[in-house]
């Protein structure tokens, strides 16, 4: 194959792959309007990102003694956090468009050093500021009280030298950023994410609610500001023994959507 020939074929499954996401957003658009109940499509929609992810990309070569000639082994996986951004965008987009809003969204445009994942605005006014975060791995201690608790006793007794309040300040700065450049309150910026699996620590007294007060507390956000779209708390939608169980799926989403299209 010529470089040419990747060149048009990579951009043809690409469109493909984004066209693909696109129709599902706009069919999840109109299930929002006929049931008002979608919130399970699109946890199903992120375990198929998952599992279509996974691909197997190994190869064995063996010769006609039975021997291997050569072998791959991989154990790479694509992000899903790009689709996850793009699906959710487009969705928005075509909400705005579907009750006739007049909504711009923007997906990681930068302005001022400042790129929000989704910016919906209208006529150059900023309304709402989405941050999504497929899995809240990375912030574990912007949510888990649990884990701050730990990092903090851990730092406090020289046992390790990472901070969870300095880390959690520049989150929070972050989010200040987001407000001074667009000049929003801080009410009007959202944290969504599927799952708190993959940060949850098994711990029985743990709720959503416990993980929301936190990150009202650090954060700064109200905690009706923390969407998540699963309430089992023990299923990880990118393990597909888990990912197969029926979800539980809360309406935070759908409440959140209601917010924007009524205001």
């Amino acid at each position: 194959m010529e470089n040419q020939q990747l060149k048009n074929l990579l951009y043809e499954i690409n469109d493909y792959h984004y066209k693909t996401l696109d129709k599902f957003s706009l069919y999840l658009c109109h299930e929002f309007e006929k049931s008002n109940n979608i919130t399970s499509k699109v946890i199903q929609a992120i375990v198929d990102l998952y599992h279509a992810a996974s691909i197997n990309l190994s190869e064995t070569i063996i010769d006609k003694d039975n021997k291997i000639k050569g072998q791959f082994k991989s154990s790479y996986h694509p992000a899903v956090t790009a689709d996850f951004e793009y699906l959710i965008a487009r969705f928005l987009y075509h909400i705005g468009n579907m009750y006739e809003k007049g909504w711009s969204v923007d997906l990681r445009k930068q302005v001022k050093n400042a790129a929000p994942d989704i910016r919906i605005s209208k006529n150059g006014e900023t309304l709402w500021i989405l941050e999504l975060k497929v899995s809240m791995s990375w912030s574990k201690s912007f949510v888990s009280p649990t884990f701050y608790d730990k990092a903090k006793e851990d730092f406090v007794n020289r046992k390790k030298d990472w901070d969870p309040d300095i880390f959690n300040q520049k989150q929070s700065n972050t989010l200040d950023k987001y407000s001074a450049v667009f000049n929003i309150p801080k009410e009007k910026i959202y944290f969504v994410t599927p799952s708190l699996a993959t940060i949850h620590d098994r711990n029985p007294k743990l709720t959503i609610d416990k993980y929301r007060s936190h990150f009202k507390k650090v954060s700064g956000l109200p905690s009706d500001n923390f969407v998540v779209f699963n309430e089992n708390l023990f299923q990880k939608l990118n393990v597909s023994e888990e990912a197969d169980l029926p979800f539980i799926a809360t309406n935070n989403l759908e409440e959140m959507l209601m917010k924007f299209i009524e205001n």
